[in-house]
């Protein structure tokens, strides 16, 4: 676990984690937390994210809700209320990120956070089932809207 938090808030080096969220859980009603957490999108690709060749690689830290993201609202739950053995859901929103530093951010354009690593405010919902032991079937899906910097041809190579 690394927390970088050695700088001040008027630095231009801002601070980062990997994860570092809050909330709350209701029994069977679910559960709910904010903060910097997984986008609901990995709840799928994090099945082949452990695998050294063609894992899910490709779903970079600060890339809408593809894996880590800032300023996510999260709703889980397992079960489907208790009434479902093995439904699970999530529900997320994700406000708009253009400002702060992005983890591992190259060549910075806003403050250390790359125009491909920006996001507009944005939502995302994931749905998997537990067939057996060891065979899942997932669905997930994010909709975000992109920033000024990302329309622009120069800002994305």
């Amino acid at each position: 676990y690394n927390v970088q938090a050695n700088n001040t808030e008027s630095s231009s080096d801002q601070a980062w984690t990997r994860l570092a969220f809050a909330g709350l859980k209701f029994g069977d009603a679910g559960s709910f937390d904010y903060g910097r957490n997984y986008g609901v999108v990995y709840d799928v690709t994090s099945w082949t994210d452990v695998l050294p060749e063609f894992g899910g690689d490709t779903y970079d830290s600060d890339n809408f809700l593809q894996s880590r993201a800032n300023g996510v609202a999260t709703y889980r739950n397992s079960d489907f209320f208790g009434l479902v053995d093995g439904l699970n859901f999530a529900l997320q929103y994700q406000g708009k990120n253009g400002s702060v530093s992005g983890e591992g951010a190259l060549s910075p354009t806003n403050n250390g956070r790359t125009a491909l690593k920006q996001n507009g405010d944005g939502y995302g919902t994931s749905l998997t089932y537990d067939i057996y032991d060891g065979i899942s079937a997932g669905f997930a899906y994010s909709n975000s809207k992109r920033l000024g910097d990302q329309n622009s041809k120069l800002a994305l190579g």
